[in-house]
């Protein structure tokens, strides 16, 4: 599998880092370098920047998964700084009580799925960190990202 790390939308020719992993987990290369140039994998990951990400915990009352969606940007409706058609958001599964909620730019989400190289999956950079009942603080590659 490879996974992408991306601070903003895909370019033609700027580098972006890359790491390949077994089916197993295990890091078998990385490296650095424009779309053309990843290695060809059957699938592709992509990471978004902390900076990229606003992640939100809402405490919504338990529903079925397929109301949890419309239910999250209804109850975001009110702030988010877009509307709701620029932003893009993806729900967590309930966990202690709370619905974990990303909101990013619905440009950036178009920009990486139609930039040419298909995406089976969209992670933000926090969803790396290991699970925890404390904090775990991580420093992103990103330039203004932590």
């Amino acid at each position: 599998m490879l996974r992408v790390f991306l601070s903003g939308p895909p370019q033609a020719d700027g580098a972006e880092k890359w790491v390949r992993y077994t089916t197993d987990g295990r890091l078998i290369a990385r490296g650095q370098d424009t779309a053309v140039q990843w290695p060809d994998d059957a699938e592709t990951e992509v990471v978004l920047a902390a900076n990229q990400v606003r992640l939100i915990a809402l405490a919504l009352p338990p529903m079925p998964r397929d109301r949890l969606h419309a239910a999250a940007r209804y109850a975001l409706e009110d702030q988010l700084a877009t509307t709701a058609d620029e932003s893009s958001i993806a729900v967590a599964n309930a966990r202690n009580g709370n619905v974990l909620v990303a909101v990013t730019s619905g440009a950036l989400v178009h920009a990486i799925a139609t930039h040419g190289r298909r995406v089976h999956g969209l992670l933000t950079e926090s969803a790396l960190a290991p699970p925890d009942n404390g904090w775990t603080w991580c420093a992103s590659d990103a330039v203004d990202g932590v």
